[in-house]
């Protein structure tokens, strides 16, 4: 089984989160004045990636990719495994991790699940600061997203 890896070894997602988290860490750092916001924009597979770096930033965008996390087959891909993902509720627990910061999801697919992310943000009151897609949405919307934060 070629994708198995010990407890000690980090996965490739796990090293893609990290530097994610290090990158938001030194744009905070940068920032004298701490006014800077930092916002995480994934696309593709990297759109997962920054919904487990989500504690990190102050706002995240994340193309879900239209990922079905319900097969195995699609969690056991090298550059989405994570031993022990599932006990977190795969990539909705990062995006939980989120709230009250915003938050826009798309390219959901309608497979992609979100209705506990949804439930975080209404429990901390801050559905107003999450928005969901189905469909994928173009380069000039997600630009118009972050300049309306």
């Amino acid at each position: 089984f070629a994708n198995f890896f010990t407890t000690y070894n980090r996965t490739y997602l796990q090293q893609c989160v990290r530097d994610l988290l290090a990158v938001c860490d030194q744009a905070r750092a940068l920032d004298s004045g701490g006014k800077a916001r930092v916002v995480l924009c994934g696309i593709g597979r990297a759109g997962v990636w920054s919904l487990l770096a989500a504690s990190g930033a102050d706002a995240v965008i994340a193309d879900a990719d239209a990922l079905d996390v319900s097969r195995d087959e699609t969690l056991l891909a090298p550059e989405l495994f994570c031993a022990g993902l599932r006990n977190i509720g795969t990539f909705e627990g990062g995006a939980m991790l989120a709230a009250p910061h915003p938050l826009l999801l798309h390219h959901t697919g309608g497979i992609f699940p979100t209705s506990s992310i949804g439930s975080a943000y209404q429990a901390v009151a801050a559905r107003g600061h999450l928005k969901i897609e189905s469909g994928s949405l173009p380069d000039e919307a997600l630009v118009d997203w972050i300049a309306g934060l």
